[in-house]
């Protein structure tokens, strides 16, 4: 097999084989314009392929970007002040002091929220039993507060609480033929 595929040495003065020899087998006629052609393709085939392997990655990949750009007019004047020329002490001390910004108000109000779980929760159960009544300030908006009324009323408010279960019951059936 790998003589086969080894070119055959020619003597000098000698001619080669014809060309409907397979041993003899020329290059591709291939001008610059193809080549150029055949380059872009590929380039845009590895930026389709990148992009389709990287899509779940997008949309923090977008913000990330985002945050750099509106972040960097304040990481100047900060780097400045910590040494002469960047170094990655500089940039981690600053990523970690935005991520300490940006990350503690969400940590706290998750803390807050489960915190106040049981209340929520009770909440829950009581308006999904009795319906969530009508606030007293809907009836002091200026305008369309009667129509609010009666919406809250036809949607929100529950007068039987069995009329719940056979309204979902019924859509349950008609969801199921």
């Amino acid at each position: 097999m790998a003589a086969r595929l080894k070119s055959p040495t020619v003597p000098h003065g000698a001619q080669r084989k014809s060309d409907g020899d397979p041993d003899n087998r020329q290059p591709l006629p291939l001008h610059s314009g193809a080549r150029l052609t055949a380059r872009v393709a590929l380039a845009l085939a590895l930026v389709v392929a990148s992009l389709w392997t990287a899509a779940d990655f997008l949309p923090a990949l977008i913000w990330a970007a985002i945050l750099g750009v509106t972040i960097w007019p304040l990481y100047e004047p900060f780097a400045s002040r910590i040494s002469k020329e960047p170094s990655g002490v500089t940039a981690f001390v600053f990523t970690f002091l935005v991520a300490l910004i940006v990350f503690t108000p969400i940590a706290l109000a998750i803390h807050q929220i489960a915190q106040q779980s049981d209340l929520l929760a009770g909440w829950i159960t009581q308006s999904r039993d009795n319906g969530i009544k009508v606030p007293e300030w809907i009836a002091r908006l200026p305008i369309a507060a009667e129509a609010v009324q009666q919406w809250w009323r036809e949607n929100l408010l529950i007068q039987n609480p069995r009329q719940v279960g056979c309204k979902a019951l019924m859509l349950i059936r008609l969801q199921t033929s």
